[in-house]
């Protein structure tokens, strides 16, 4: 029997990980329009909204999903209600929420006065259905995500390779 490399099954596992995190929320649309090149800073809000570290991971699988993760900071005095989301350069985004082994839409996110709330892996995250063939890994897009009160935030979002950096840690002994 032939054994495996360790870096092989490493990167097998981050993939499978990846997929299965993914697999969620499965569609079938069809691809956007081309994506934006803008590379700015997010300014903050008015109400003292900024979001920080957005990035955009690729689905493994084409025609899949995939997921962007940021921070998301309120140092305004009031709460805030995030109601939307859109990603340029795709067909829908819509923010969802993992908890356990279930993963659900998120129709609002209510953002308290000091608050920092992380979309990270595994927890809160936006789904980018329909992602257009010009969104590859080491180019850029853009967010914008919507409040109750009428404002909107626009982000700049790194894309990534499936796996870069986004997928949690598996270790496995392999004596």
């Amino acid at each position: 029997m032939r054994a495996f490399k360790p870096l092989a099954i490493g990167i097998g596992v981050t993939l499978v990980g990846t997929v299965l995190a993914l697999g969620g929320c499965q569609e079938s649309v069809e691809p956007a329009g081309e994506a934006s090149g803008k590379t700015s800073a997010a300014p903050d809000a008015k109400s003292g909204l900024s979001l920080s570290e957005a990035r955009l991971t690729l689905p493994a699988v084409g025609g899949r999903p995939g997921a962007v993760y940021f921070t998301l900071r309120n140092t305004g005095a009031v709460s805030v209600k995030a109601v939307a989301v859109h990603i340029e350069g795709a067909t829908r985004a819509e923010m969802h929420e993992t908890s356990g082994r279930t993963m659900k839409p998120l129709a609002t996110l209510v953002v308290p006065p000091g608050a920092t709330i992380a979309f990270a892996p595994g927890g809160r995250h936006v789904m980018v259905f329909g992602i257009a063939p010009s969104l590859v890994a080491g180019t850029s897009t853009e967010m914008t995500m919507s409040f109750a009160n009428g404002e909107t935030l626009a982000a700049p979002v790194a894309v990534r390779a499936p796996g870069d950096g986004d997928a949690h840690a598996m270790k496995m002994d392999m004596r």
